[in-house]
């Protein structure tokens, strides 16, 4: 007699003592018509066994959709009898998407999923084993028995793994897609319910904000490794816990150090970043209202430090603070300049000197003796050259004190940088500054 034919003569003996009432779907009703009602019975006995026996185990899990898994298991159980006969092998059903879902918004561990499969597998196989016994010959096809139900289940626990995963992967994304728009919502000035904030993002919006924006020039390479480096020294120089971490389409990375005390970043401290990275930091602020304006000051300190072309990467609101101010309407601050400054913003090395005579006076607190000898000119020397600024504003350093020295601050923005500009040139009085500021704009303001 052939291996088939035993294997017939063995689930033709199967069946299962108890009330049953099997599902009778396409594939139930094949094996009802080609091995009778007991091995349909048996289907369905040792499914409710297996049941009993995860209800009652170590770890039951009473918020199980048993009804669901039962479908699964009826259908593992039905499968192993169709291969067992021969049956023309069809396509392996997809998980059912309810029990995946469940099993996904539970974040039920899988392995325990697993292991009630392979209950259901050992009592399987324990059954017809006992059955293949009790026929001559039947002890040949232990091996062809066990292969085929691990087979059936292995394929259902990995369908089931791979619907799992895919359905976590889906969620991932909309709770990253959700984060991303809370964000870019609170940027922008929307207003939130503080609660729902705090349980998205995962930190306590009306606690205190320690903003950053780490950013690298349109084209540039830089490594995963040295982003997450910048991000782990900016934790640790802030004593941010936890650090939320927001990376946009541009190519920048925002984050915020939040907590419920307030976080200053240190004073000349430096995130020792791998060019070409270069970070803002702002300043602390509390609140929902807090966590928009220390980004948007960490923002314009990267402006700024981005227009003054320093060879310091770290920028910090509190050092660029008047400079954002400023420059915020590039076409007015050029207006300003040019009113303010004259020929004296123009581009050239002897307007460039007088610039900054000018400014080491203003620094020196309008003293002559201290700003001389810091510029190692002879007191006399410091006057004349004073005079001779006063005569190409048209008015007295006394009187209108503010404003030169804001319109300095504007010119500074390329008169620091040692390195020439990304268009090439340097700003004075005859350029269109708002070309100027736009042409090393990071990002537009939201």
């Amino acid at each position: 007699m052939s291996e088939v034919a035993t294997i017939r003569r063995i689930l033709r003996q199967l069946d299962w003592d108890g009330p049953t009432t099997p599902p009778m779907d396409e594939q139930t009703r094949l094996i009802q018509a080609d091995l009778g009602d007991g091995a349909v019975r048996w289907m369905v006995g040792t499914v409710e066994a297996a049941f009993r026996e995860l209800k009652h185990g170590e770890h039951p899990d009473m918020l199980a959709p048993w009804a669901k898994i039962r479908v699964l298991a009826h259908g593992m159980a039905a499968q192993v009898l169709l291969d067992l006969l021969g049956a023309a092998p069809v396509a392996d059903p997809d998980p059912d998407p309810g029990l995946v879902e469940d099993l996904v918004s539970r974040d039920v561990d899988m392995t325990k999923v697993v292991y009630s499969l392979r209950v259901l597998q050992n009592l399987w196989i324990s059954t017809l084993v006992e059955a293949a016994l009790r026929v001559p010959d039947g002890g040949s096809t232990v091996p062809a028995l066990v292969q085929t139900v691990t087979r059936v289940v292995d394929r259902a626990a990995d369908r089931l793994n791979a619907a799992v995963l895919a359905e976590r992967r889906l969620v991932l994304q909309r709770g990253r897609a959700q984060i991303r728009h809370m964000i870019e919502a609170m940027v922008a000035g929307q207003l939130l319910d503080e609660r729902v904030a705090t349980d998205t993002l995962g930190i306590p919006i009306g606690g205190w904000h320690l903003g950053c924006v780490l950013h690298a020039p349109p084209g540039a390479e830089v490594a995963r490794g040295e982003v997450d480096a910048a991000v782990t020294a900016f934790a640790e120089l802030s004593g941010g816990d936890p650090l939320l971490r927001h990376e946009t389409s541009e190519g920048q990375v925002w984050l915020w150090a939040s907590g419920f005390r307030a976080r200053r970043f240190p004073t000349g401290a430096d995130l020792r970043l791998q060019s070409p990275l270069t970070a803002g930091i702002g300043e602390p602020h509390q609140g929902i209202t807090g966590f928009r304006r220390t980004h948007l000051e960490a923002a314009d300190a990267l402006r700024i430090g981005l227009l003054c072309r320093q060879r310091m990467r770290t920028h910090q609101y509190r050092d660029e603070g008047l400079a954002a101010l400023l420059s915020q309407d590039a076409e007015r601050a050029q207006w300003f300049v040019h009113n303010e400054l004259g020929e004296l913003a123009e581009d050239t090395p002897e307007m460039a000197e007088l610039r900054h005579t000018l400014r080491t006076y203003f620094g020196a607190q309008m003293r002559i003796a201290p700003a001389a000898e810091t510029l190692y000119l002879h007191r006399n020397t410091l006057r004349d050259r004073l005079q001779r600024i006063e005569r190409i504003l048209g008015y007295q350093l006394a009187h209108r004190s503010a404003e030169c020295q804001a319109a300095l601050r504007l010119c500074e923005l390329s008169d620091r940088g040692e390195n020439p500009p990304t268009n090439g040139r340097r700003f004075s009085g005859s350029d269109d500054l708002r070309t100027f500021v736009e042409s090393v704009q990071t990002r537009p303001r939201p």
